[in-house]
This record gives C-alpha cells, structure tokens and sequence, in this order.
C-alpha cells in the first residue's frame, strides 16, 4: 500500500519563490599569483664541520711552532737537554706504556693499513674532481693536513729532538777521540779473550750451522734487556729509567730483504723487532731500539748505547751478543791500523764459534743481499739520517770504533804497554 502524499504542501513549496532565480549566488574563484615555468630554488651553502676547521688550524699552528722549535734547539745543547728531559722524555714513556698493552706491533699494524687506506682515499679525490663535488674534496684535503700536521708534530717531539741533545761523549765522559795504536790494539785483544771466556761458559749452545741459540724466548730476552737498561740508567741519568716492551714484526721475513732488523716508531713509541735474523742479532737489535726508546737519536750512539747496556748486564749471552756487535768493527779498525799486528796477535786469538758465527750469518744471508728493496730501503734511510743532522747518513751505523776502544780500556782498568 502506498502511502499518501499530501499534495498541498508539494503544491505551496512550488509556490514560493526562488531567491536565486532574482539574486544568484557565484562563487567567486580566489586570485592566484602567475606561476613562472621554472622555479629557482637557491640550496644552502654547505659548511664544513667548525670541528674539522678548528682541528686543522689548531695542529697546523701547533706542526709550525713544533718545526721552528726544532730550528732553535738545534743551536743550543743545553737548551734541547732540558726540553728533553722535560717534554720528550715523559712523551716517549707515555706512548711505550700505551703501546705496550696491545700484544702485536701497532705501528706493523698501520703500515699494512697504510695502503689501502691511501688507495682509497686518492680515489675519493679522483672522484670529487670528476663530479665536481669540491666541497668533500676540500673536506678531504682539510682531514689530510690535519693529520699531516699531528704527524710533524709527533715525529719532532718524540723523535726528532733526541738529534739535537749533547753528544754521547759528552753525556757519558767517554772520549771519542781516534784511539792509539796501542789502545786499539789492547781493546782488540781484549774483546776477542772476552768473547772466548763467554762462549767457553755454558750459559748458552750454538747450533750445527754455527749460530749462537738463545736461551731465552723472546719475552723473557725481551725483559732481560729491559732489566739491564733499568740497571744501567740508575748510574747514568741522561738514559731513560721508562722501558716498553719489544713488539716482534709478523712480517719480519719479507722486511729482511729490506736488511732493517728493527725500527724504533715515535708515533706508537714501539720497538719493532725483525725476528728472522740470526738471534745474536736480534739480541743487538732489540737493545738498539730500545736505546732510541730511552732518549738517544743518533744510531751509532745507539749502536755503542746497545753495546754499554750488554755489556755490563751481567748475563753471558747478552755479553756475548753486546761483544758481538761492535766486533767487526773493532776488528777491522785493528787489521787497517797494522796488518801484522792483527795477523800476530789478535787473529790467532778468535774463537772458533765466533768465526763459524759469521759463516753461519753470511749462508744466511746471501738470499737477501741483492734485493731492490734494501736499496730503496738504503736510499730513504741515508736521505732521512742526513736530514736529522748525520751527514754520514748511513755509514753512521758503524762509527762506534773510537769509543767502543776508550769504553773498553776505561771498563777493565787497561793501560797499553
């Protein structure tokens, strides 16, 4: 059933009329700006880190004011010895300390890193430059003269320095005038029946090729030598009481192509040992580095340093492998000074475990004498020592001859007849 619609009211809405039909309403469209076809929007400038700016100002001033101070303690002895024993000394022992609670050599660690990292970073560059993207390459460049400055500024302070401190006669009243005749003579002599004594004393073998054989791992030599710089340093100031430990090289065969059997890193304060030479060696070297690592620049004061610290430790096989270092020198300096001399009264003398000691060196080292990389490794090391000061560059290694005699005739009371 549909329901009923009432007509009269449908009829009276019809009716009424229509206010729109009079007044029409239009809604009128809001005003709009003209919009230009293409919309420039200017990008921030980028800004780089104020801790990067700050960082490279800062150590670049800090690398300068490290370089012209390097410049003024080079002409005052008395002044560098007071910064060293001030500033460099405690530098060297804070970064030995830290370096010495990493079991592996850092400073091998880093070289390896260096590469690659290089690699990279030149890449980086490369690839600013081609997308024109100057702003990570100046922020490149700001984080490379960052640490350029921090390496400047280390290397001079814990390293550098140790150029510019009196000489070792000087700080240990051990002339190192040319000896006489007699005294190189006498010294020769003395070393060569010293060294007889202690290969007759049991402390130590020596193998079916020759080579003298440490009786002591490398942790118990390495404190060994630590013991005996300590004990050394208390009658002679100017040597660093602050010791670190020895880090073996893990790539120590490669480097021996290199013929560096150590190296001494101011940026980590490591010692860092080549442990493929023969042992009599690396006993010599380690005590080498660590001469470095107490306060002395110069590697022939280094050489006689190692020599001292060996010679009066009191063990026979540090003895030996300190009377070991400088005797080819020594012996060589004897046989210059009169031929007959030598052939008469020290050759006869040269233990026989000490002249198959050599041959045992020489068989060893034959495969590495003619390498690219100890050339290259000659070059830089004889272009650095000359820069530090030692225009002998490196022939410096052996000029230990004069003092090793005077150290000699003062150490046994000797007087030439």
């Amino acid at each position: 059933m549909n329901p009923e619609v009432n007509t009269s009211e449908l009829q009276t809405q019809t009716e009424t009329p229509c206010e729109s039909a009079e007044t029409p309403i239009v809604d009128e469209a809001p005003e709009t700006e003209e919009v230009p076809d293409e919309v420039i929007v200017e990008k921030p400038k980028r800004k780089q880190p104020l801790a990067l700016k700050l960082a490279s100002v800062l150590l670049g001033a800090f690398a300068v004011v490290c370089i012209i101070l390097r410049l003024a303690l080079s002409r005052s002895e008395r002044a560098s010895e007071v910064f060293y024993m001030n500033i460099t000394r405690p530098l060297q022992a804070f970064f030995g300390a830290v370096s010495s609670v990493i079991p592996f050599s850092l400073a091998e660690t880093l070289v390896i890193l260096l590469v690659p990292i290089c690699i990279i970073v030149l890449a980086s560059m490369i690839r600013c430059l081609i997308r024109r993207d100057f702003f990570r390459l100046c922020r490149t460049l700001l984080s490379l003269s960052t640490v350029a400055s921090l390496v400047i500024s280390t290397y001079i302070l814990n390293l550098s320095v140790l150029y510019c401190r009196p000489s070792l006669s000087s700080l240990s009243g051990i002339s190192n005038e040319p000896p006489e005749a007699e005294d190189l003579y006498v010294a020769s002599l003395v070393s060569v029946l010293k060294l007889d004594a202690l290969t007759k004393s049991g402390a130590f073998a020596f193998a079916d090729s020759g080579a003298s054989v440490c009786p002591y791992d490398f942790a118990e030599l390495d404190e060994r030598i630590n013991l005996a710089f300590d004990k050394y340093a208390v009658e002679n100031p100017w040597i660093s009481p602050h010791g670190a430990r020895a880090k073996i090289i893990s790539l120590s065969d490669y480097m021996t192509y290199t013929h560096i059997a150590g190296m001494y890193t101011p940026y980590t304060g490591e010692s860092n040992i080549n442990i493929n030479y023969p042992e009599y060696i690396v006993t010599s070297t380690i005590a080498h580095e660590k001469a470095h690592q107490r306060g002395i620049g110069p590697e022939d004061e280094a050489n006689l340093v190692a020599f001292f610290v060996l010679a009066e430790s009191g063990d026979p096989y540090l003895e030996y492998c300190g009377y070991m270092s400088v005797f080819y020198e020594l012996m060589g300096a004897c046989r210059d000074s009169s031929v007959s001399v030598y052939a008469n009264n020290v050759l006869p003398y040269i233990p026989e475990c000490v002249i198959k000691e050599f041959a045992a060196y020489n068989a060893f080292f034959k495969p590495y004498v003619k390498s690219t990389a100890s050339r290259v490794a000659n070059t830089v090391n004889d272009t650095y020592l000359k820069l530090n000061g030692e225009s002998d560059g490196i022939k410096s290694y052996g000029m230990t001859v004069d003092m090793t005699v005077a150290y000699i005739i003062d150490a046994f009371d000797l007087e030439a007849d």
